[in-house]
């Protein structure tokens, strides 16, 4: 049997995963749609929905792929500045706020004022799209969920 690699992909709309073997044949893939919650600023998603996703998808390519080969190797990708708050057991506490979810733009502009000198020297300055100035948002609009997570991770992390 042929080993093959599955990469999954947690996406803005959607997780999609695949099934290649090493000259990259393309042997299985699956998709999932995902719902979000947007308001005025706000874009969240639910990461137990990109869980249960993520296994939808490599349970499909899983048995596409039966008799061909076997999945050797597992890689994941996700959007790039989405962060969700887990517990212990790797739960998520709360929706996580996605890469575009505008709510933390105070708190870049805080890290700003702070990070002057780290921002000249590598020429560029905090955005509310990234993972720091969520994480403060979370500290000053949501205290109670970080004083319950053990974790605030990226969603590539939480699949993982």
């Amino acid at each position: 049997m042929e080993a093959m690699a599955a990469g999954i992909d947690v996406g803005t709309s959607g997780v999609r995963a695949l099934a290649c073997d090493a000259a990259g044949k393309v042997w299985a893939e699956a998709t999932q749609p995902l719902r979000s919650t947007r308001g005025e600023g706000l874009f969240e998603q639910d990461p137990e929905d990109w869980w249960r996703s993520a296994v939808a998808c490599l349970r499909a390519v899983t048995a596409e792929v039966q008799g061909h080969g076997r999945i050797g190797a597992i890689s994941v990708a996700a959007t790039s500045g989405t962060v969700c708050l887990l517990d212990s057991d790797g739960h998520a506490i709360r929706p996580a706020l996605m890469y575009a979810d505008a709510r933390a733009g105070a708190e870049a502009a805080q890290i700003d004022a702070v990070a002057r000198d780290l921002d000249a020297r590598l020429g560029y300055r905090f955005n509310s799209s990234w993972g720091l100035p969520k994480f403060l948002w979370l500290l000053h609009h949501e205290p109670e969920h970080v004083s319950r997570a053990r974790y605030l991770a990226h969603a590539g992390d939480a699949i993982t």
